[in-house]
């Protein structure tokens, strides 16, 4: 029985050389020809002969590898396997589609699973931010707060702690009032498009690590290292100076 898949991956994915050596390797052992394809961020189409012929591109940052596009299949049969890792275009969340086609099913489904296991090891730490989006948390975190104050009002004016008489009237028209909530909104949008601008450079979604790559991600992840070394340091100062202020301000 003839069976078609295709699988789209969503969660971050960073891949190193061994990481297509191995996978190679594997794919070698059911197919008799794989062919390697990779894109850059300018568009550019790369067509190596071979995975050491692309594992020795240069990759400079301004011809960087952003996807690589696996074709493996077996002459004369329909058996093929297409796995593009990596970015999947302009405003994408998928960082990766595997297709399968094969005249028995039988063979399809521990090919698959084992090709999706070697993909999942290449899934970073940090996948789980990449997942939170803070330019919308930041101003969703502003109607939360409108939220919560105006229910504790109501709920004082219903118990009779606040006269609903006794309601001061606000210094701002209904006008400007308006406008200092758009204005609000812009700012926390702003600050949530630059935090996930400085995350996706610290964390990226997808990396190719090949050529002049590795040594720029090494960069990044020092970078973040200090980063969270800094925040979860003046964590731990903070509670450490809550716990030793409390008995003295007994």
């Amino acid at each position: 029985m003839k069976s078609h898949k295709s699988k789209e991956l969503t969660d971050s994915i960073v891949v190193w050389p061994d990481d297509l050596k191995y996978l190679d390797n594997f794919l070698k052992k059911t197919f008799t020809k794989i062919e390697y394809e990779a894109s850059c961020e300018d568009d550019t189409k790369l067509k190596p002969e071979s995975l050491s012929d692309l594992l020795e591109y240069e990759n400079p940052d301004f011809k960087r590898v952003s996807s690589i596009t696996i074709n493996a299949y077996t002459e004369p049969s329909n058996d093929k396997v297409e796995i593009q890792i990596g970015k999947a275009g302009f405003m994408s969340n998928k960082t990766g589609i595997i297709s399968l086609s094969f005249s028995d099913v039988r063979q399809q489904q521990p090919i698959e699973d084992e090709i999706i296991k070697r993909i999942k090891t290449m899934r970073p730490w940090y996948s789980w931010l990449n997942r939170i989006s803070f330019r919308f948390i930041m101003p969703s975190l502003l109607f939360i707060f409108w939220i919560i104050v105006n229910a504790n009002n109501l709920i004082k004016k219903f118990n009779g702690n606040i006269p609903v008489a006794s309601a001061q009237p606000s210094p701002l028209t209904e006008g400007e009032s308006q406008v200092l909530m758009l204005g609000v909104l812009g700012i926390l949008f702003l600050c949530g498009f630059l935090i996930d601008r400085s995350r996706d450079y610290l964390f990226p979604k997808s990396f190719i690590c090949i050529g002049r790559q590795l040594q720029s991600f090494e960069k990044r992840r020092k970078i973040s290292y200090i980063i969270f070394g800094v925040i979860i340091l003046g964590i731990i100062i903070n509670i450490a100076a809550s716990m030793l202020y409390q008995p003295f301000s007994k």
